[in-house]
């Protein structure tokens, strides 16, 4: 069974605080859902299409992050390569493929939460994973052959 969380931005208790804190202002529940989803659309878009860092009010600053990875590892004087595995590739030809990122020019790209711009409590504690859908937007994004991937910056070494 799923555990409840706490807060969630489009729940009903949610929208029932908003309307006690907010008594004069008269919305539907459907109405303040879109409003917070458009939001939220819009600021991923946003960092998607300009590849800008955006900040929101309390939670900090997000981004996404471009980082050249290490190929190859030495470990106790053997080298290990720290490539991904194409499995489809691997099992058609019978030994291992590894992927070279050569659409992205071997850099590799993930969302970002900068932590140190955030005012949640014990900041540390808490874990930013995006949304599966973002994911896979980003990476249509890169895939496109449009050139974003030089949009993004390497913002952390």
């Amino acid at each position: 069974m799923r555990k409840k969380i706490d807060f969630r931005t489009g729940s009903k208790e949610t929208y029932e605080k908003f309307c006690a804190s907010h008594p004069t202002t008269t919305l539907s529940f459907e109405d303040w859902k879109n409003i917070i989803y458009m939001y939220s659309k819009l600021n991923r878009d946003y960092i998607l299409e300009t590849g800008k860092i955006i900040k929101i009010r309390g939670f900090g600053e997000f981004t996404i992050n471009k980082r050249k990875k290490s190929k190859t590892r030495e470990k106790d004087g053997k080298t290990i390569i720290m490539l991904p595995i194409d499995w489809k590739k691997t099992k058609e030809k019978g030994k291992r493929i590894y992927l070279m990122n050569d659409h992205t020019e071997g850099f590799s790209f993930s969302w970002k939460w900068i932590r140190r711009t955030s005012k949640v409590k014990f900041v540390t504690l808490w874990v930013f994973k995006a949304h599966r859908d973002n994911k896979r937007l980003l990476a249509k994004y890169l895939n496109s052959g449009k050139g974003y991937h030089n949009k993004y910056c390497e913002w952390f070494k």
